[in-house]
């Protein structure tokens, strides 16, 4: 009986013993409180945003390499300027007829006779009228046109425009004066030898002729 009343005790106390934590698991309830309390939830942090450091940028000096300025140069407007030949102006036409006159006097030599400019057909010439001159040893004298009024010397009839219209030849009365002569220049007609010796046989004085 002991034996049977010592296993119930055990029985029992086994169960005791396994009832217990159980109680003490029941008895520690999480407060009202504590279970309404929602835990905080933790949101996750916000990424953080890597910034990265800028290095301070050195203003590099950029060299102005300003090209000198040049003086602005004045340009000529240049215009194509066609060279058209200046229009050939015709000289006007001489006056035909006896343009001067003079009458020969003894220089030297004994001359005589007439003198006359004259222009024939647009040509310049000499006339001698009714001349005659003295020339024992047949000198090669000449026709010859000044323009120094009554020249007493060789050096004064050669001093002003002097044209020499060739040798003086008997008979012949007509001498060529060149193109380009101008008339109006001419102050004394003469019969001179060049020389040497130089001589002014005889001279004529010369007046327009209206």
């Amino acid at each position: 009986m002991r034996l049977l009343f010592v296993l119930i005790a055990c029985v029992l106390l086994l169960v005791a013993c396994s009832e217990q934590p159980a109680q003490q698991t029941e008895d520690q309830e999480i407060p009202a409180e504590v279970q309404d309390q929602e835990l905080p939830i933790e949101e996750p942090a916000a990424p953080v945003e890597e910034v990265a450091v800028q290095e301070p940028v050195k203003e590099e000096k950029k060299m102005e390499t300003t090209a000198p300025k040049e003086e602005p140069k004045e340009e000529m407007k240049k215009e194509e300027v066609t060279a058209s030949p200046a229009p050939q102006t015709s000289a006007a036409p001489l006056k035909e007829g006896i343009v001067k006159a003079g009458t020969f006097h003894f220089a030297e030599r004994e001359v005589t006779g007439k003198v006359e400019l004259h222009v024939i057909n647009g040509k310049k010439v000499l006339k001698l009228v009714e001349f005659s001159v003295q020339n024992e040893n047949q000198k090669p004298i000449h026709v010859v046109l000044s323009g120094f009024s009554n020249p007493r010397s060789s050096a004064q009839l050669e001093k002003e425009v002097y044209t020499d219209l060739g040798e003086y030849v008997a008979g012949q009365d007509m001498y060529n004066i060149p193109d380009n002569a101008e008339l109006g220049n001419f102050l004394t007609a003469a019969i001179y030898l060049p020389g040497p010796p130089q001589i002014i046989f005889g001279t004529a004085p010369l007046t327009p002729v209206a």
